[in-house]
């Protein structure tokens, strides 16, 4: 029997179709048993952060995250998606609690949804609001049970750090506790000694003057390989200057500025900066284009000092640009009065900076000094286009020797702005204001002389 060649045609093309079908429908089976996911975003911010996805493919075995959520409730459906598909130990379990509060009674959720219960080796913590922040850190003190207690110094005229408003540090505590940390305050040096447990010690612009004891509490503290972060305000007495000196530190009586990134909005007061120079804290800024800055209010140069004792090493991790300017200041009761309009330095001026130091029997001491504590209070520590949050984290965490715990943070929704640099800024206005208007008018010109020849 002959087909006509009709017949052939149609045949071939059935039989394509089918081997087309069956192609799509194997490459369906194995995406179904092997979900994959990319994210295109700028920021990453529907990925996982990579020590996130390390703390996952550390687990040995299964671990159960109950998400009790509402039905509508998307995102957080989509973040424990996310847990699930980098590790095959992760069990997702989703639970309205509406239609099943015995189930909630069960795992004594008392809070409104969404909660979620993370539960590994018979041991469980809630975590609420969930983020990815909050979540891989409970994993990790789930897996670990590690808690690091950090104190913050009182006695001093320090902030309050329960205080909420713009000029407290509350915001600086609750991050804190959410990064594996158990904060605590300690008062004064001299009654009590520097706990053993304390990871860091936290002084934040002290206005009083320290004792001689305590100065010598804090030096016995650091060469025992204690841990300290000094955040030296404008108004923080000048008597622990010298203490800081003796530890390789010279403070500036200035306030420092760098034109090549203007703060809009703010006064001359203002630093923003995104020069760094190479260091584990910094490391995660270094090699990115458009970074943003690190916003710091009201901030002293933070050098190295001339002698510095030969078993102390400083290395400076925040800089100006080489436009920086330090004025001169003194303080006059609550103001700042500049005492010359001409800089007392230019250049590239450090204004934070940290320091090893080598103690007896091997133990080493880590100090780090920033020239502001305003940038870390509640008005700029959390502000999304700023990298103040991370900044500080990742000094706190280089600090007690734990950066693979406190480098975990929530991405933004929204998009980091582009700050100029001056010649950028030129062109911007070139291309803005004469280019763009003068093409606009040589055309005009161009058309009407046509126009009138015809």
């Amino acid at each position: 029997m002959k087909f006509s060649r009709a017949a052939k045609e149609g045949t071939g093309s059935t039989t394509n179709l089918l081997l087309l079908l069956g192609i799509f429908t194997l490459i369906q089976l194995i995406s179904l048993a092997h979900p994959k996911e990319w994210d295109f975003t700028k920021n990453k911010r529907y990925s996982l952060s990579p020590l996130s996805k390390t703390e996952l493919n550390n687990l040995k075995t299964n671990l159960d995250l109950w998400a009790f959520v509402e039905p509508s409730d998307q995102q957080t459906r989509d973040l424990l998606h996310q847990y699930a598909i980098v590790s095959p130990n992760v069990k997702l379990h989703f639970v309205d609690p509406r239609s099943e509060p015995a189930k909630a009674r069960e795992f004594g959720i008392n809070s409104a949804p969404p909660v979620v219960v993370a539960k590994l080796n018979g041991k469980e913590e809630q975590v609420s609001p969930p983020d990815e922040e909050k979540i891989t850190n409970a994993i990790y003190r789930l897996e670990t049970g590690v808690v690091r207690t950090v104190y913050f110094s009182s006695g001093h005229g320090e902030p309050d750090i329960q205080l909420s408003d713009p000029t407290g540090y509350a915001r600086l505590r609750e991050v804190l506790s959410g990064e594996n940390f158990t904060v605590k305050t300690l008062e004064g040096f001299k009654r009590q000694p520097i706990p053993e447990d304390a990871e860091a010690l936290i002084i934040i612009d002290p206005h009083y003057a320290p004792l001689p004891e305590e100065t010598k509490a804090l030096a016995s503290y650091l060469k025992r390989g204690g841990h300290l972060l000094f955040l030296y305000g404008i108004d923080t007495a000048k008597e622990w200057a010298p203490f800081l000196q003796h530890f390789g530190f010279a403070i500036g009586q200035n306030i420092v500025i760098d034109p090549a990134i203007p703060v809009f909005g703010g006064g001359g007061e203002f630093l923003a900066t995104n020069s760094f120079n190479p260091h584990p804290i910094t490391d995660p800024f270094l090699g990115t284009t458009k970074v943003p800055p690190i916003l710091m209010p009201m901030t002293r140069s933070v050098e190295s000092a001339k002698k510095t004792p030969k078993n102390i090493t400083v290395t400076s991790v925040i800089t100006t640009s080489r436009l920086g300017r330090a004025f001169a200041v003194a303080v006059q009761g609550k103001k700042i009065v500049p005492t010359s309009k001409i800089p007392s330095e230019k250049g590239v001026i450090p204004v934070a900076s940290v320091a090893t130091i080598e103690g007896p029997g091997g133990k080493t001491g880590r100090l780090a000094v920033v020239g502001s504590s305003v940038f870390a209070n509640n008005q700029w520590f959390n502000n999304p286009s700023t990298l103040n949050k991370d900044f500080l984290l990742n000094t706190i965490g280089w600090l007690s020797e734990s950066q693979n715990t406190i480098t975990i943070h929530p991405k933004s929704a929204e998009y980091p702005p582009y700050y100029l640099d001056p010649q950028n800024r030129v062109r911007l206005s070139l291309i803005s204001m004469v280019c763009l208007p003068g093409f606009g008018i040589l055309f005009g010109v161009t058309t009407w002389l046509k126009r009138r020849n015809l």
